[in-house]
């Protein structure tokens, strides 16, 4: 069981899963999820599609006394996924993300978010940043050499959505709900529109060398733990 001021981080590659565990992962599917896995024609698509619903049942049974086939879910009035049942689950809350050959699920008694990014990932840094970043985030992104650039602009653009994620704002909220400022690959300032900072922990933590993973958890004194999902699917 998951006490109230710890949150488990559980986070797997797919395309490393051998074929006992992918095995394990369509078994535990909900119908539904296995008509939307099996209509995916791209391999690569169906994979993390599989995994990643897959991961989020092993995860929640991981802290409760459910089969990972029982859970089921529903969608909160702005979209955030949450429980809907069955009653040996109530109280958890979940988050889910992935990204190109990464898959993270974090899971705690209160609200939470999770957003990954693959560290190659191409993307505009400057047009997106002047369009989306406080003056705060400007500056801090420029502090850093253009080379490192990327990986600030990413560990800045995850920690927001990690945080929109777990208030159930997602993108319409307003990426400048969040201001953070990043120093030693951590942020050491968070600043909140609507919302006090002090009710809420964000961080970073280095779950691999070629992705960036953010949560945000409304707990200032939560307990993260991450995770090898693999141990746990089967």
């Amino acid at each position: 069981m998951i006490a109230v001021d710890e949150a488990f981080l559980w986070h797997v590659q797919p395309e490393r899963l051998g074929r006992a565990r992918l095995r394990a992962c369509w078994a535990i599917l909900a119908d539904d999820e296995l008509e939307r896995a099996e209509a995916l024609h791209r391999p690569r698509g169906r994979l993390t599609y599989l995994v990643a619903r897959a991961l989020v049942r092993f995860a929640l049974s991981a802290h409760a006394g459910v089969p990972p086939r029982a859970w089921r879910f529903r969608r909160a009035p702005h979209g955030k996924p949450e429980l809907a049942g069955p009653e040996g689950g109530v109280g958890l809350c979940f988050s889910l993300s992935h990204t190109d050959g990464l898959i993270a699920c974090l899971v705690a008694r209160v609200e939470v978010g999770v957003d990954a990014e693959r560290l190659r990932r191409r993307v505009p840094v400057m047009p997106l940043a002047r369009r989306f970043f406080t003056a705060a985030e400007m500056r801090n992104l420029q502090e850093v050499p253009g080379a490192h650039r990327r990986e600030r602009f990413l560990r800045l653009w995850t920690l927001k959505e990690a945080y929109l994620k777990a208030r159930g704002l997602g993108l319409a909220g307003g990426l400048d709900v969040l201001s953070t400022h990043v120093s030693g690959g951590q942020p050491v300032e968070t600043r909140m529109a609507d919302d006090d900072p002090g009710l809420w922990r964000l961080g970073l933590p280095e779950v691999s060398e070629e992705h960036v993973v953010a949560y945000a958890v409304q707990s200032p004194a939560v307990r993260l733990q991450t995770c090898a999902a693999e141990r746990i699917m089967r």
